[in-house]
């Protein structure tokens, strides 16, 4: 939704950055009657979260964290996930799946698509 609203007024602070952090969790959980159990970190709450790396040049200086996050933070920036006690991703790395064979059935199913659609 943001993008569109970004393509079209060619304005990417069309919504403040905390607004948009707003609208991903809270406004979101609310909107899914969820409220209650996620979408902030609260006592009696699933807490889900993600840890971001931020020593990178381009969330360098830290400040205006929700800026930083909200506007130049991408999903390579994102080093660990924990979810209902499980660590999914841990140093940037997937736990539960191989990488590389999720890269080579990627590969295989593409070229199945572009062949069964003749445009080899």
């Amino acid at each position: 939704m943001r993008e569109a609203h970004v393509a079209r007024t060619q304005d990417r602070y069309l919504f403040p950055a905390g607004k948009l952090l707003e609208m991903i969790t809270i406004d979101a959980t609310t909107m899914m009657g969820m409220a209650h159990e996620i979408g902030s970190l609260e006592v009696g709450k699933r807490a889900d979260v993600v840890l971001i790396d931020t020593a990178k040049p381009h969330l360098t200086p830290w400040w205006m964290p929700v800026h930083r996050l909200m506007q130049q933070a991408t999903g390579q920036d994102v080093d660990t996930v924990p979810v209902s006690r499980e660590v999914l991703l841990a140093g940037g790395v997937p736990t539960r799946v191989d990488i590389g064979d999720v890269l080579v059935r990627a590969e295989e199913t593409a070229r199945r698509h572009v062949d069964r659609a003749g445009l080899d």
